[in-house]
């Protein structure tokens, strides 16, 4: 027969450990439309129990009605997955009265978590192209992908320096490489300038940054 304060420390070692309040888990699934995830936690409640992926989970980024930033999640990308303590239910839905009273009543559950991207586990640090020892920021992107400025559809690609420079450099040669022919009312230097530049200019776009303005 168990005695009172042994079943009073197993309730309690039970309570503690369903109040869920913060946990690091991996993105298996991820809606670009609706800003959710799936979600499955990489620390266990339980160790007798299989882990069970976290579905709908609110992704939060940066920002708020008019500045922000945003961006997709891929499979295996860490988060911090923060459980609310209350039902959200009626606010995720998008309710105009606050303060918000839950049907609901449940406390300190996964249905009511919300991920915070970017982690990355101390012992493992971030590869030496996602950071600078000076502390600047860096963006970095997967290969293919641009940053869009000012709006999702933007499309306007900004100009390279450096590339802009060399076309520049190629006209400055053309210039000065064409001839010039008394009398001939500058045929010939316009002549010697197409031939030099039929293919200019090549393009100086970046293909990694495009603005919407």
């Amino acid at each position: 027969m168990t005695a009172l304060p042994e079943l009073i420390v197993a309730i309690v070692e039970r309570v503690r450990r369903l109040m869920r309040v913060a946990v690091v888990g991996r993105v298996s699934a991820w809606d670009p439309s609706t800003g959710t995830a799936t979600v499955t936690p990489s620390v266990a409640d339980d160790p007798t129990q299989p882990v069970v992926p976290i579905y709908g989970v609110p992704v939060m980024m940066i920002g708020g009605s008019s500045r922000g930033i945003t961006y997709g999640l891929t499979a295996g990308d860490q988060v911090v997955t923060v459980v609310r303590h209350r039902s959200h239910d009626e606010l995720d839905a998008g309710t105009a009265a606050l303060p918000v009273q839950p049907a609901a009543s449940r406390a300190m559950s996964y249905a009511d978590a919300v991920a915070l991207p970017g982690y990355v586990a101390p012992g493992t640090g971030r590869p030496a192209s996602q950071v600078r020892s000076d502390g600047a920021m860096v963006i970095y992107l997967a290969p293919g992908e641009a940053v869009y400025i000012g709006s999702a559809t933007a499309v306007f690609a900004l100009t390279r320096d450096d590339l802009l420079q060399a076309q520049l450099g190629v006209l400055k040669a053309a210039i000065s490489a064409a001839p010039v022919v008394p009398s001939d009312g500058g045929a010939s230097f316009k002549a010697a300038l197409v031939a030099a530049l039929a293919s200019w200019p090549a393009t100086t776009a970046s293909t990694r940054a495009k603005v919407d303005a």
